[in-house]
């Protein structure tokens, strides 16, 4: 296994406790060449359903966190990852961690907020612990489209919460100055306080 796909597996490069799906996908990953990816693809095609442990290993092996100076398996091939994300999303909607990797390759590769955003969403929605996170490159892209308002409406709802009531009251006063429709306003007022952390 390339050293640096190692490294950034961690544990998951030696464990082995992991399900013989991750166990596969981790022998793919041992490989030395340029097929890995669609090697990949062409396992888990034949699967009917993905463990915790194999998304997890895909998700690190392709598309680490930003900032990163590893960019994973494919380089800046992002399109390549997009579509390879996409294509996980569609075989397995309930994997949250998919669509918001599938958004960051998206906004890599050029491809529209159009696109992605409705995808996105869809994690943002179903993701209830708040375990991911849309990054800033999201933010910038679609704070300038037309899903600005349903997506601060989310971060609202679901990220900024739960908080302090006065914080609660500073964020809806920053969007109701911001959004000032008849119609915006009483989908702000409809936002309800979630309570403080220690609740």
């Amino acid at each position: 296994m390339n050293v640096t796909i190692q490294y950034y597996l961690g544990d998951f490069a030696t464990r082995q406790d992991l399900s013989a799906q991750a166990k596969t996908v981790r022998d793919i990953l041992s490989r030395d060449d340029e097929s890995i990816v669609k090697d990949i693809s062409i396992f888990i095609a034949h699967e009917q359903e993905m463990n915790n442990d194999t998304a997890n290993i895909i998700n690190i092996a392709v598309m680490p966190a930003y900032g990163s100076e590893y960019l994973g398996l494919g380089g800046s091939d992002w399109m390549m990852k997009a579509t390879f994300f996409k294509q996980l999303v569609a075989q397995f909607p309930a994997v949250n961690s998919f669509k918001f990797k599938y958004a960051d390759c998206a906004v890599m590769a050029g491809i529209s907020v159009q696109d992605f955003y409705p995808i996105l969403e869809q994690g943002m929605l179903a993701d209830d612990p708040n375990k991911y996170y849309p990054s800033t490159e999201l933010f910038e892209l679609i704070q300038e489209s037309e899903f600005n308002f349903v997506f601060d409406l989310l971060l609202l709802d679901k990220y900024r919460q739960p908080c302090s009531k006065k914080d609660f009251d500073d964020y809806l006063q920053d969007l109701k100055e911001q959004y000032t429709t008849t119609e915006q306003i009483l989908h702000l007022n409809a936002i309800e306080w979630k309570g403080n952390y220690n609740k």
